[in-house]
């Protein structure tokens, strides 16, 4: 049985019965910034200082030089602790108590 996170691609020609189903990883989708400004639809250029302030960069500044600030706060939506857990396999206390875990070891002080 194939996970839901999969793309089941058949290899084979029609009608071949040795064609046989393989589990492929989707292509991952990469928007910038600039894209999303280029649509206008939800983010303005005034959010998209925001945006670039909440970047995966800017987190891990923070965190190299976590003596400056007073108090490091991450923040996770249900969503992505529910998508988290259904990719891992585990349930939703356990996702958020390695998740807590860790981000408390490389320097967060509140989850």
């Amino acid at each position: 049985q194939a996970k839901p996170n999969r793309v089941l691609q058949l290899e084979g020609t029609e009608g071949d019965e040795s064609a046989t189903l393989v589990a492929t990883k989707p292509a991952t989708a990469r928007v910038t910034l600039n894209d999303c400004l280029a649509c206008a639809g939800c983010i303005t250029s005034a959010e998209s200082i925001l945006v670039e302030q909440q970047s995966s960069k800017e987190f891990e500044r923070m965190l190299s030089t976590s003596g400056t600030f007073d108090l490091i706060v991450v923040s996770l939506s249900a969503a992505a602790r529910a998508a988290i857990s259904v990719h891992s396999g585990i349930g939703l206390r356990e996702t958020h108590s390695r998740l807590s875990g860790f981000l408390k070891s490389v320097g967060c002080h509140r989850v």
